[in-house]
């Protein structure tokens, strides 16, 4: 089994021709079915790969939808921020945070023209990085952001097949850790 991370340009253009792209991707990887993650919570950039493979299947790959309810740690996640604007000390480096955020999503998304890229060492070491500084400088926040809902979608999943012809398709950013836990798991 794949994880896969799938990410589209914000332009109808872009968008249109990276789905193309991805396609020619998993079937290359020899991909006969996905599991498409979509949460409840999407980024308007990712809405739209769920636009794209929104049938039961695709030029011949079935595809399996799951839905994951990660509103809870949304919850969670704006109560931290809410608390953390009457602390100074919080409130900077949550501050500090979205600088980082935006700056890699930025270089990213100028980078990902190709399934490849987004799916390469580049981009999981990245993003590895962004999470181990942002867990060192506001656990908490990383727990409900990011630890807590990866580990819903996780175990939403169950227990998987080992199978080379299964990927599961995830937003970019997950895909690492993702990849990592379900390695863990067996």
């Amino acid at each position: 089994m794949r994880v896969i991370g799938a990410a589209l340009k914000r332009d109808p253009k872009g968008e249109k021709v990276y789905a193309e792209r991805l396609k020619r991707y998993l079937k290359l990887l020899g991909v006969e079915k996905i599991i498409l993650v979509n949460t409840l919570e999407q980024k308007s950039s990712e809405e739209n790969i769920f636009r794209e493979f929104s049938g039961e299947s695709m030029d011949g790959i079935g595809i399996v939808h799951l839905t994951v309810d990660l509103s809870g740690y949304n919850r969670e996640k704006l109560n931290f921020l809410e608390r953390a604007m009457n602390s100074a000390d919080l409130s900077v480096k949550v501050k500090l945070v979205e600088v980082i955020e935006d700056s890699i999503n930025r270089y990213l998304e100028e980078l990902w023209d190709y399934p490849e890229r987004v799916n390469s060492d580049l981009t999981d070491s990245i993003f590895k990085a962004k999470h181990a500084l942002i867990s060192d400088l506001i656990y908490e926040y990383e727990k409900v952001s990011w630890i807590g809902p990866n580990n819903a979608i996780i175990n939403s999943l169950g227990k998987l097949p080992a199978s080379e012809t299964l990927a599961i398709l995830v937003e970019p950013e997950r895909r690492y850790y993702i990849k990592e836990k379900l390695e863990s798991l067996g």
